[in-house]
């Protein structure tokens, strides 16, 4: 994907614009939905291993549960994202102070909580 971006931005733009268009992409994933049956799913409940403490802010207040992620199911998928090959992937957000992820102290707004999948419950 990182060379269809470096083609696409080197045949359009000038060559510093094209430079720092590269220089800013991060790797990411499309999620679409669909009918059949699958380990994925947003919100809900989330799927965690027992004793797993539900993840807070900083203030101790919880953060929401965004989607839960079947890592094996998603290992097929052309992308270049680093994740493991196997676990569930549960993703935390802090809906009601919504932070942008720019500063230092908006660590606490997010959690990604792995699970192993033959022991991950609701």
């Amino acid at each position: 994907m990182r060379s269809l971006l470096a083609d696409i931005c080197g045949s359009s733009l000038e060559s510093e614009d094209a430079a720092l268009m590269i220089s800013q992409a991060r790797p990411a994933a499309r999620l679409t939905p669909t009918s059949a049956a699958t380990g994925c799913h947003l919100g809900g409940a989330a799927l965690l291993e027992p004793a797993t403490a539900w993840p807070a802010n900083a203030r101790e207040k919880p953060l929401s549960l965004l989607c839960v992620l079947n890592l094996s199911e998603l290992a097929s998928l052309e992308t270049d994202l680093e994740l493991p090959a196997s676990g569930i992937l549960n993703v935390f957000y802090d809906h009601v102070e919504q932070p942008a992820g720019f500063e230092p102290t908006h660590r606490d707004g997010w959690r990604l909580v792995w699970a192993d999948e033959a022991a991950a419950v609701e």
